[in-house]
Order: structure tokens, then C-alpha cells, then sequence
């Protein structure tokens, strides 16, 4: 899952991998045909780094996502699109791992945070960027000096 580990912080060699499973069925409709389907539930631990802390975290993820079959995509009408379900064209094998990686993709968040912040570690951050204000370069505090000697002479 190359595109998902290039969004995870820290060592990814310990973490277990995501518990999958994959089920299909057929999804009655009254006066219609069968509709078939495939569920996925998808559940892991993804390490983030928290963007309040910055400090390393475990995300939960815990996906459910219903797919509707579909035998091509072109055929798909515009109230098919406006659907609840996501549609899934079974015109070739599906790459299950690839369907996984994008489910956890979509399901990270914007900006990772941490419920509650480890202790000490959000003051520190605000500490740190007070301390950074404090030691910026003022690249024309010099010129006052140059232009009273100026004045002076």
C-alpha cells in the first residue's frame, strides 16, 4: 500500500496490518431485479503525527462501505451516481488491496489530532513558537542607527 504509507508517520514495520473482510451478497429491491453487492469493513491502527502536539499518535480507523455492482461504468445513470451506494464496475478483477488502501485513504483525517493532548506537550509547542517570535531578525532595525549618523554628520 505504497500511497497510504507515504501519508503514515514513524516505523510501520510493528504495526499490524488492517483486518479486512470482504462479503458479497445480493440486496433484494421490491419489483426489481437482485441488486448484487460487496461489503467492506476495514479496521486498523495508523500512525499520524498529531498536528496540535506534534507528536506521534495511533489513528482508529473503522470503515464500513457498501458497493453496488455494476456491469460498466458508462452505463451507470445519473440517478445511479446520486446514489447512496458507491458503484464498483465488475468489468475486470478488482484489486481488493488497492479498494482497501483507498477506503483507509479516504478515511484519514484533514488534520490528525489527539482527543486529548499527553501532558506537557501542548505547552511546550505553544512555548516554542512564543520562543520563535522572540528571535526573529528585524532586517532594518540597523537603518534607524545609519540614518541618525546620517543626520548627525
Amino acid at each position: 500500500m505504497p500511497r497510504l504509507k507515504a501519508m503514515l508517520s514513524g516505523p510501520q514495520e510493528d504495526l499490524p496490518p488492517p483486518a479486512w473482510s470482504l462479503r458479497g451478497y445480493l440486496r433484494e429491491r421490491m419489483g426489481l431485479r437482485p441488486q448484487p453487492m460487496v461489503c467492506l469493513q476495514v479496521k486498523a491502527q495508523l500512525p499520524l503525527v498529531c498536528q496540535r502536539c506534534l507528536q506521534d499518535m495511533l489513528h482508529p480507523i473503522e470503515e464500513k462501505v457498501d458497493f453496488r455492482l455494476v456491469a460498466d461504468e458508462p452505463e451507470l445513470t445519473q440517478a445511479e451516481l446520486e446514489a447512496e451506494d458507491e458503484a464498483l464496475a465488475a468489468t475486470e478483477p478488482v484489486d481488493v488491496l488497492e479498494l482497501i488502501e483507498d477506503q483507509l485513504l479516504l478515511a484519514l483525517p484533514i488534520v490528525p489530532m489527539h482527543d486529548h493532548c499527553p501532558q506537557g506537550a501542548e505547552p511546550a509547542a505553544i512555548d516554542a513558537a512564543d520562543a520563535g517570535a522572540d528571535d526573529r531578525q528585524h532586517p532594518f532595525a540597523g537603518l534607524r542607527e545609519l540614518m541618525d549618523k546620517a543626520k548627525k554628520s
